[in-house]
């Protein structure tokens, strides 16, 4: 889960940095599963989270239903 807004750079450029060191240190390890997690609804957050390269997106209040779709994409948990 990474939180869209945050003090020293967004969720967006933590995104993107986290993707950039990784893929430069490993390349032939898979990437993790980053999410956005937020109180914007706008659609421009959401669109701006993929750009990014996060996975997911989920507003807050975060609900069950919501997050349990979320770690099935993840493949975290099985239906």
């Amino acid at each position: 889960m990474m939180d869209y807004s945050m003090p020293l750079m967004n969720g967006g450029e933590a995104t993107r940095t986290i993707r950039e060191l990784l893929f430069n240190a490993a390349p032939d390890l898979p990437q993790p599963f980053i999410c956005c997690m937020t109180s914007y609804v706008e659609r421009n957050y959401k669109v701006e989270a993929y750009r990014a390269g996060m996975n997911g997106f989920l507003t807050k209040p975060i609900f069950k239903t919501g997050l349990r779709n979320l770690l099935l994409k993840a493949q975290i948990i099985k239906r």
